[in-house]
């Protein structure tokens, strides 16, 4: 697409994004709100394009897609402004939607931005709602005064990663959880959450979960570590905190983390030794035999892993 056609895209998408958040705030009938889904769907993909994602933001009162300005012409003017409008009120900075997500995913993007408080994690909502293709960040800071016309300075400087950004990362990382299991699930998305939210306290910040994208198989075991780690942390009577330290440490790795008591990290080394060998083992606690063995776990954290292991 030329520039014309992508800035025209993005201002489709917002008109259409518009139109689904009044069609539900107007409680319209399940054909009428499908309808406004499929015009809003289908008025993504053109905004998308080929990106794998697309990040819808609100930053200095104005509204952009993907990094770039969305430029409201006359006719789509109240539009984009509710758009803002209704994210400010939700204290929504960012609205991530991955290339994958379906009529139902903006309908049940609508229903929460529509229905739902102010002040309420419309996170959870989402995910509650089934909802894997969407994700939202929000703040809990003023709004900033909408101003559709002004120009923002350029800042030339790299930005660190959004939290949004880490939300699709972690994304990512989730997918390669099985259907099934203890390391799996629902129970297991909220582990990875907590412990993304935990990871923003760290001088490192979320900096390094960029790092694992580059290895598809290590991610994935380093995903089962985190939840095995902060599982086996509860077993143990832990408290959260230390549980999701741990779930760092398995996560990131020796040498990334910095800040977090020596047996949490242990803890994480433990649970990252029995995770590289699950997928090869004929049975979870042939794993962890072979990683007590190896000296990577003792006896105690051996026991409480093959109690977490055994939960189905």
């Amino acid at each position: 697409m030329h520039g014309i056609e992508v800035d025209e895209a993005q201002r489709a998408f917002a008109l259409a994004l518009w139109s689904l958040l009044g069609t539900v705030a107007s409680k319209q009938g399940d054909a009428e709100t499908r309808a406004a889904a499929a015009r809003c769907c289908a008025a993504f993909r053109r905004a998308c394009r080929s990106e794998p994602h697309y990040v819808l933001q609100v930053r200095g009162g104005a509204l952009h897609g993907n990094g770039a300005r969305i430029r409201p012409d006359v006719a789509r003017f109240a539009a984009t402004a509710g758009v803002i409008a209704m994210l400010q009120e939700r204290a929504v900075s960012d609205v991530l939607l991955l290339a994958s997500v379906e009529l139902t995913d903006f309908v049940a993007l609508a229903r929460a931005l529509v229905e739902s408080k102010p002040g309420v994690d419309l996170a959870q909502r989402l995910l509650a709602d089934g909802c894997d293709a969407i994700q939202v960040a929000q703040e809990l800071a003023p709004a900033v005064e909408l101003d559709v016309d002004r120009e923002e300075p350029c800042d030339p400087r790299p930005r660190a990663p959004s939290q949004l950004g880490a939300v699709f990362v972690m994304q990512r990382l989730a997918s390669a959880l099985g259907q099934r299991g203890p390391l799996a699930g629902l129970h297991a998305r909220t582990i990875l959450q907590n412990v993304l939210h935990r990871m923003q306290r760290l001088d490192a910040g979320l900096e390094p979960l960029l790092r694992l994208m580059r290895d598809p198989k290590g991610a994935g075991e380093a995903v089962n570590a985190c939840v095995l780690a902060t599982l086996t942390g509860e077993q143990l009577g832990w408290d959260d905190a230390r549980g999701f330290d741990a779930g760092i440490a398995a996560l990131l790795g020796p040498g990334l983390v910095f800040g977090i008591d020596e047996e949490a990290l242990q803890l994480g080394q433990a649970a990252a030794a029995v995770a590289a060998m699950l997928g090869a083992a004929a049975r979870p606690s042939e794993a962890i035999d072979r990683a007590e063995k190896q000296g990577a776990v003792s006896d105690a954290v051996g026991e409480a892993m093959e109690i977490v292991l055994a939960t189905s």
